[in-house]
This record gives C-alpha cells, sequence and structure tokens, in this order.
C-alpha cells in the first residue's frame, strides 16, 4: 500500500486495492494483509463480504487506532484513517464474518501489539517467531503453507 508515501491519501490506496477486487475473475477472494495493510483489509473484507470471502492478516494492525504514536500519523496520515476506518468496521462485524477471518501474529512483535492483531471470534494463529518484519519474512518465505491453511 506505500504507508510511507505520505502524499497518497487513503482513498488513493483504497482505489488501488477496489481496482483489484474488481478486476478479479475469482469468485472466491482470499485477502491477505500485512502489517499496516490489515488494516485497509479488515475494512474491504466487511465492504466486500459477499466477494471477500476470506481475510488473513499477517502480524497486521488489524484495529486499536489509539494506540499509535500521533508521529507516526503525522509521517503517514492515511495509515489513521485506515485504522478508524478498520476500527468502525470491526463493530459491524457478524459472527460469521469473524469466522472467516484468521489472524497470524508473534507474540513478541514490538511494533504491532497481539491485541490490536487479534479480532475476536476470529481463528489465530500464533507463531514462534520474535521480532515484527522477521516474523512476516519467515512465514512469507518458510511458513507460506500456513497463509493457505488460513486461507481455507
Amino acid at each position: 500500500m506505500r504507508w510511507s508515501d505520505p502524499h497518497e491519501t487513503y482513498a488513493e490506496k483504497r482505489h488501488r486495492l477496489q481496482q483489484a477486487i474488481e478486476l478479479s475473475n475469482d469468485d472466491r477472494i482470499v485477502l491477505v494483509g500485512e502489517s499496516a495493510g490489515g488494516s485497509m483489509a479488515v475494512t474491504m473484507y466487511t465492504e466486500h463480504s459477499m466477494i471477500v470471502r476470506k481475510l488473513v492478516t499477517l502480524c497486521g494492525k488489524n484495529h486499536g487506532e489509539k494506540n499509535v504514536s500521533p508521529r507516526l500519523y503525522r509521517r503517514n496520515p492515511a495509515f489513521r484513517e485506515s485504522l478508524q476506518r478498520a476500527d468502525a468496521a470491526m463493530t459491524a462485524l457478524s459472527p460469521a464474518q469473524r469466522a472467516n477471518i484468521s489472524t497470524i501474529y508473534s507474540p513478541h512483535d514490538h511494533v504491532v501489539r497481539p491485541a490490536d492483531t487479534r479480532i475476536d471470534g476470529a481463528r489465530a494463529y500464533l507463531l514462534g517467531s520474535y521480532g515484527h518484519l522477521p516474523s512476516i519474512v519467515y512465514v512469507l518465505l518458510f511458513r507460506l503453507r500456513l497463509v493457505r491453511t488460513a486461507a481455507s
């Protein structure tokens, strides 16, 4: 999503994802959001649940807008909007929607607290790895089967 680009708005970032969903010929889309992308994936999943059947987040900052440094929001205003929308979307998630969400997280993540990753009623997969980026890289390089399992 290029969260580090302060000149690209949330709407522009969201539009790219919206286009990808609309261009898909698949009638069963699984969104995978990692890190900051978890918040946008949560929102898109709730808004497109007829097309997006499953959601998997990997060390995702899925909610918890108030738990982020104001300094980070000044550098990445689109991220704040994404988290605000995700927090609002979380309240609208039905138990059936929550059952189609999987969160993969590290208990030792210095960037995203496990409480801001986990979603009540969703499946949770606890990693044995340490750190934010190392956990993401570890899963994408060596445990991709876990993402596939979470998406099934």
